[in-house]
């Protein structure tokens, strides 16, 4: 009860805040809605409106978020730029980014309230500033799943190239290493075909030494004769 008393005094001086500052600064109508999935992060923006003749300086202030659930990691939300002014007749954004941790539940939604608040330097010698007004912006915050992000086809393409590489060396590698062994194949037999030419000439020589010499004729009487 107590939390929801305190939220409930929050939105109305939120509301006053902005009411009473409508003719310095405005902000451009409708919430910002965070859809973010767990361990990412996402970013939206508000917009400021400086309706007036002179420029109009500016505070952020991050939203306190209630929601979530039991057991839930309220997201981290930042508000960017902390400081900054806007141009007489102009606009700005204002950047909200939440992140929502990796262990967080899924469906889940947080709100709050992001603020821009209108501060001017004071004329005195202290330096400070006052707040003249500002704007409230609602927040919502939805937790989503975390994101499975698929490989490239830039990493497919590589792989094929890859496998193509080596599939075309191991083939140029078997190819070289045929014509080595036929070569191989091809001297050892002619080394055993010439150990065998040689063995057969070595039993020729040697059973030709081994016969007997026919003895040389001798003329005949006839020959002689003449």
């Amino acid at each position: 009860m107590q939390s929801g008393r305190y939220l409930a005094y929050f939105l109305l001086f939120c509301s006053l805040l902005v009411a009473s500052i409508s003719a310095q600064i405005g902000e451009v109508a409708g919430p910002v809605y965070l859809n973010v999935s767990l361990g990412s992060n996402a970013t939206s923006h508000f917009t400021i409106v400086n309706p007036t003749n002179t420029s109009a300086c500016f505070k952020t202030l991050e939203p306190v978020l209630i929601g979530g659930g039991p057991n839930a990691t309220t997201p981290n939300v930042t508000v960017t730029p902390l400081y900054g002014c806007v141009p007489p007749h102009s606009q700005y954004f204002v950047n909200v980014t939440a992140y929502m941790p990796s262990n967080d539940i899924v469906g889940l939604q947080w709100t709050g309230f992001a603020e821009a608040l209108v501060v001017q330097n004071t004329s005195g010698g202290g330096g400070g500033a006052y707040l003249q007004g500002g704007v409230a912006k609602r927040v919502y915050i939805n937790s989503l799943p975390a994101i499975v992000h698929p490989i490239s086809p830039y990493v497919y393409a590589i792989a094929v190239v890859v496998l193509a590489v080596l599939a075309a060396a191991a083939l140029k590698l078997r190819k070289g290493k045929k014509p080595a062994q036929s070569r191989r194949q091809i001297a050892s037999m002619k080394h055993k075909a010439s150990g065998k030419a040689g063995k057969k000439a070595v039993r020729g020589a040697r059973k030709k030494s081994a016969r007997p010499k026919k003895p040389a004729r001798r003329p005949s009487r006839s020959r002689r004769r003449r």
